[in-house]
């Protein structure tokens, strides 16, 4: 079963006591916490607030408070990978909300490349919020960088609400690449445009301990993950972990691709659970199934009220391939239109035990 707060763990609220920042200007530079202020103080605002800068004036904060960095005003930040990435996890940037409606795209230099956010949370009760945001061309097509967008190592509650993401990448995790986080990642009414992994988690990439993960109302397309060994896939996501309750619902998914494993969704793991609830897929494909291919040991796999329409995998598993033991699956009230593969154009078990249903 999953864990209770599903329900209740999608918004971060943060305190009227919260700092609260206005940008005011849209241009990147070195940090400067002179330029930021809180805007119940800043009754004439300095003209050079950037984003780079106000996380600045949170880290020079207490831990214990909470960051609000309001961009609906200014309605773009622009962020130079020359100047690197903006590093969270000192002083109030552990508990740090980033709001538009407003665009944050990153400005190519050549000969340099970053994502927009590295953090390390330093404080017990860290969270990070993210809403009504459109963020671009974050990391590079290239070895050896995790997290398009954003890196995670650590606990920290993640609600990602309302925020398009459009045309980044990195190694693995095109957009998000978070390791050892058992207080949870939600990604809420967002979508997903062209972001692409070298290896693995062609925008998701989840590794270790990481308590739930949930897409709710998201839609997802144009998804890649290169990665040629059968370790490697995950247009969407991927997942290495263990002890991992990851869930999808009521969410799309189009033109999806992996070279190796899972047009969609990579998934190597134990002691966890996997949860596709309401959603839709089409022309989704892989080597090894074209929606999902899944590495299982004592886990539950759940498939509930979704369609797959012209998903396929040029070898196993036109849906998904599935290598369990001590497994329970159960497969309901969904449909599959036009899915082929050379073995198996449904769902195709490959070893192990399990416990199915078909319903």
């Amino acid at each position: 079963m999953l864990p209770s707060f599903f329900l209740v763990a999608s918004i971060l609220a943060v305190s009227s006591s919260a700092m609260n920042i206005v940008l005011t200007n849209q241009t990147d530079s070195l940090a400067d916490v002179s330029c930021c202020m809180d805007k119940s103080q800043a009754t004439h605002p300095f003209p050079c607030c950037n984003l780079r800068s106000a996380v600045a004036f949170c880290q020079s904060l207490s831990p214990s408070s909470q960051c609000s960095i309001d961009m609906s005003s200014l309605g773009m930040s622009l962020v130079d990978s020359s100047l690197g990435e903006i590093v969270l996890g000192s002083g109030a940037s552990n508990q740090i909300s980033v709001s538009g409606p407003a665009s944050i795209e990153s400005i190519q230099r050549t000969g340099s490349y970053s994502r927009l956010f590295t953090f390390t949370p330093s404080f017990d009760n860290a969270s990070l919020s993210m809403t009504d945001l459109t963020v671009s061309s974050f990391g590079s097509f290239s070895a050896g960088l995790n997290g398009g967008v954003l890196q995670l190592n650590g606990n920290c509650l993640v609600s990602i609400l309302r925020v398009n993401f459009l045309g980044n990448a990195a190694d693995k995790g095109g957009v998000v690449w978070v390791n050892n986080n058992q207080r949870g990642m939600v990604f809420d009414g967002c979508s997903f445009n062209g972001n692409r992994a070298v290896t693995s988690g062609g925008s998701v990439y989840a590794y270790i301990q990481v308590y739930f993960l949930q897409v709710k109302n998201c839609q997802v397309e144009n998804g890649l993950a290169t990665g040629i060994t059968q370790m490697d896939g995950g247009g969407f996501m991927f997942l290495y972990a263990h002890n991992v309750y990851a869930k999808i619902e009521d969410s799309t998914f189009n033109n999806m691709l992996a070279y190796a494993v899972g047009g969609v969704l990579g998934l190597i793991s134990s002691n966890s659970g996997l949860q596709i609830l309401r959603s839709t897929f089409s022309n989704c494909r892989a080597t090894y199934g074209g929606v999902g291919g899944l590495y299982t040991k004592n886990d539950g796999f759940v498939v509930d009220g979704s369609h797959f329409t012209n998903c396929a995998a040029s070898k196993y598993g036109g849906t998904f391939i599935l290598y369990v033991s001590n497994a329970n699956h159960v497969l309901s009230d969904s449909t599959f239109t036009a899915c082929q593969a050379e073995i198996a154009g449904g769902v195709y078990y490959y070893s192990g035990t399990s416990n199915s249903e078909v319903k």
